[in-house]
């Protein structure tokens, strides 16, 4: 099993993400949340953020997620995350074409730090 953690940065693998659209997200309990749906760029045009659809066809929202500590299982094609269902649930929601800005993102690290977790705002650093 992969996971990406504190020695991962997005630089490394531009669109890493995309191979698991249509993945089951499930949050630190185990339980279903929802489906990888987007891999959202920050400002800066790196792969910071995952969108995952949450609800039922029809009445579903894409909601966004850090990607930095998702723990991703390639034999089971699943993404876990490490919130549980709520904090997505009410997490920031955009369309999947939506293009960050560098206030939307800081919105979206705001919202999870208030939640309680320490969340680095990858795509608001400088990078080299």
């Amino acid at each position: 099993m992969e996971s990406k953690n504190d020695d991962w940065t997005p630089d490394e693998e531009e669109g890493f993400f995309r191979r698991m659209i249509g993945w089951p997200a499930l949050d630190n309990t185990g339980h279903r949340v929802g489906v990888v749906d987007a891999e959202f760029e920050d400002h800066a045009g790196h792969p910071d953020l995952l969108g995952v659809r949450v609800g039922t066809m029809g009445f579903s929202r894409m909601h966004v997620v850090p990607a930095q500590f998702c723990e991703i299982d390639e034999h089971e094609r699943l993404i876990r995350l490490p919130f549980v269902a709520w904090v997505v649930e009410n997490a920031p929601a955009f369309d999947a074409d939506f293009e960050f800005t560098e206030e939307a993102e800081k919105h979206v690290y705001e919202y999870y730090r208030k939640e309680g977790f320490p969340i680095e705002d990858y795509g608001l650093r400088e990078r080299t």
